[in-house]
């Protein structure tokens, strides 16, 4: 993301925590500490961090201790790279496994099944498809491609109905 995008990022969270804008214009240099925040942010994925975020406000995730504040930035990126890695990690996962099943696939459904795999990883990403509803259409892919289930009804749709 960008210098910009963090410091959206950071105002969408100074936004619903008042106190921790508050705690960061007092520190010795709140300018300087602000830009090395947000320069912490630079090579996360916006939509990651956006989710972060999300997870904060929503109570699903904890801000640092107060006496802990300074280490926010840490655990955003923290949290984001771990949400980027799960999205890697399970792409890379339904494209070993559909690798693997490649010998026994007689028809077009592995080259289907990878190009979906990838739409599925883009969606999560960019925030359109939630991780549990991903999930549940790669085990409707592998079921599929591997073990001749039916095929999804969303394979080729604009909205994915699992």
């Amino acid at each position: 993301m960008t210098h910009e995008e963090a410091q959206e990022v950071y105002q969408r969270l100074f936004v619903a925590f008042p106190l921790l804008r508050e705690w960061l214009t007092k520190v010795d240099n709140p300018k300087a500490t602000y830009g090395i925040w947000c320069n912490i942010l630079v090579d996360v994925d916006r939509e990651d961090a956006d989710q972060v975020i999300t997870a904060v406000i929503a109570g699903d995730q904890q801000l640092p201790a107060a006496y802990d504040r300074d280490r926010t930035p840490q655990m955003i990126r923290r949290l984001a790279n771990d949400i980027r890695s799960e999205r890697i990690e399970s792409s890379r996962m339904v494209k070993l496994h559909l690798t693997a099943n490649e010998a026994k696939t007689t028809d077009q459904k592995f080259i289907v099944a990878i190009r979906e795999s990838r739409r599925l990883g883009t969606l999560v990403r960019d925030g359109k498809l939630d991780k549990e509803v991903n999930n549940v259409a790669v085990e409707e892919l592998i079921e599929w491609s591997e073990r001749n289930g039916e095929q999804p009804q969303w394979i080729g749709a604009d909205r994915i109905d699992v």
